[in-house]
């Protein structure tokens, strides 16, 4: 928890504490904040990095309050940009709308003078963009005397939780016409899909015996710094962050990156399968030599078992 605070928490506030004097001093500035979705909805297994992508919304709402009379204009940005591991999970046609470069032309234009939005949150990625706002529900106003109770409460408690929808349904519905314009090509092959796993076995001694193609992950000086950082390294661990140090070497964890370049289609294996489900346990790292500070890994997946959880599965 501490490192992820550090990372996406700490780090943006210092950034900001130092760019803001300067700011202040020209009467003008921009900063983009970056949430995530799971900023704005969470997910399984991502409470610490959920957390530190919610504290970054709530930042970049109060700052605003703070800057507006400097002409500083705050703003941020949940993104669904695509990543290793969705490159594995869903169809190629989904995969490119999740690239960065339909996420690049917002963010200029909250750059640009023309925009005079400040303390927003933009949902954005996917050729679809949209602000993100607090709904409160319709409620319920209790009279101040001695009916006021836990029971009262109770009684009207649908009433404090259900709200008109309408926003949300605009929301989902832009979302999915975007969606479905890629949807719509694939949706013969899901269906042969969807059938096939109905009926689907695993052959688990067939995993354990698929030979994978080799995957290279190439590194230089500048990755092992930046994973340095990264893990919470400072001008103190000079070994590790100054590529001319004499005792420069690389940190050795840095080899668990490769892994997320491997990119193993779990779905060969496992037809039912739901990868957002997905929970990223640990890693172990055997080094039989010293890891040089730039280089090229070969990397070989392979399935040492599949286990049935039975009930206790995702």
């Amino acid at each position: 928890m501490r490192i992820i605070n550090n990372v996406y928490l700490k780090d943006m506030h210092k950034v900001t504490k130092v760019t803001m004097p300067i700011f202040m001093k020209q009467k003008s500035g921009v900063i983009i904040n970056t949430s995530s979705s799971v900023g704005l909805y969470v997910n399984f297994g991502l409470a610490n990095y959920s957390a530190a992508k919610s504290a970054t919304i709530g930042f970049t709402r109060t700052l605003p309050h703070k800057s507006i009379k400097n002409g500083i204009r705050v703003n941020c940005i949940a993104s669904n940009d695509g990543t290793q591991l969705t490159a594995t999970v869903f169809p190629q046609e989904i995969v490119d709308l999740l690239k960065p470069e339909y996420v690049a032309p917002f963010v200029g234009f909250l750059c640009h003078n023309s925009c005079p939005d400040s303390g927003k949150i933009f949902q954005i990625g996917s050729c679809w963009a949209g602000q993100v706002c607090r709904q409160s529900a319709g409620g319920h106003i209790f009279v101040p005397d001695e009916t006021y109770t836990p029971e009262s409460i109770r009684d009207k408690c649908a009433q404090l939780l259900t709200s008109s929808g309408d926003f949300n349904k605009v929301v989902v519905g832009n979302i999915m016409r975007v969606l479905n314009v890629k949807l719509g090509e694939t949706s013969n092959v899901e269906k042969k899909i969807t059938a096939r796993n109905q009926n689907a076995t695993i052959d688990v001694e067939a995993a354990r015996k698929h030979v994978f193609q080799p995957k290279n992950f190439a590194f230089t000086e500048r990755d092992v710094m930046l994973y340095a950082f990264g893990i919470s390294a400072s001008h103190k661990d000079i070994t590790i962050v100054y590529e001319l140090s004499p005792k420069s070497h690389t940190f050795p964890t840095f080899p668990v990156l490769a892994k997320f370049f491997c990119g193993v289609n779990y779905g060969k294996f496992l037809p039912k399968f739901n990868s957002m489900m997905l929970l990223h346990g640990e890693e172990f790292v055997q080094i039989h030599s010293p890891i040089p500070t730039s280089g090229n890994f070969v990397c070989t997946s392979q399935v040492v078992d599949i286990a049935d959880k039975g009930k206790a599965s995702a």
